[in-house]
């Protein structure tokens, strides 16, 4: 099965343990992943997946809303012809819509709600209701959360069904291929 995961996340840092073991899990039970994410072209080039990099240099806050535009341009010069999509709640709802387009399983991650403070939070928080939205109406087949207690607080604060969210614990890798891909790369 093929695979598209549009991640807002770098796998080149020290919370990376949790997305690669997942990615890894991902290929050892069969899929052919693809991943886009906002790292430099090559960056996973030792990786077992293939990996689309689409860099973005914007001010904090406003990252994901220019990795999503990114996206959506990239998405203009590929084939979308997976057999299933994924992508975190940060990446937003336009490239959600255009996910649940393509008449596919689409997935929702949520790793964790918003954690920034003031009028970040706010921008922040709107985006995540709206993706979660998504499910809600069905254009998405269903959202993995990392816990129960984050299940339920979906659930309630959303009216989400709690029969349409999964729980994916979270928890750190303890094997050695696990490590951060800057660190296999001596930096």
């Amino acid at each position: 099965m093929r695979l598209l995961w549009v991640t807002n996340r770098n796998f080149d840092d020290f919370c990376a343990t949790t997305p690669i073991a997942f990615a890894k899990g991902l290929v050892e039970s069969g899929f052919k992943l693809t991943i886009i994410n906002p790292e430099s072209e090559g960056s996973h080039s030792g990786a077992e997946w293939e990996h689309i990099g689409l860099e973005v240099n914007a001010v904090r806050g406003f990252q994901s809303r220019a990795f999503s535009k990114n996206v959506l341009a990239h998405f203009e010069s590929m084939e979308l012809d997976f057999d299933a999509y994924m992508m975190d709640w940060q990446v937003g709802v336009a490239v959600g819509k255009t996910l649940a387009l393509q008449n596919r399983p689409c997935f929702l991650m949520d790793r964790s709600p918003p954690a920034d403070s003031g009028i970040l939070a706010k921008l922040q928080w709107k985006v995540w209701k709206d993706t979660w939205r998504l499910v809600k109406k069905g254009l998405f087949t269903s959202g993995f959360v990392v816990s129960k207690a984050h299940l339920r607080f979906v659930s309630r604060t959303l009216n989400v069904s709690g029969t349409v969210i999964l729980v994916l614990e979270a928890g750190a890798a303890t094997i050695d291929d696990t490590t951060p891909l800057s660190r296999k790369r001596g930096e």
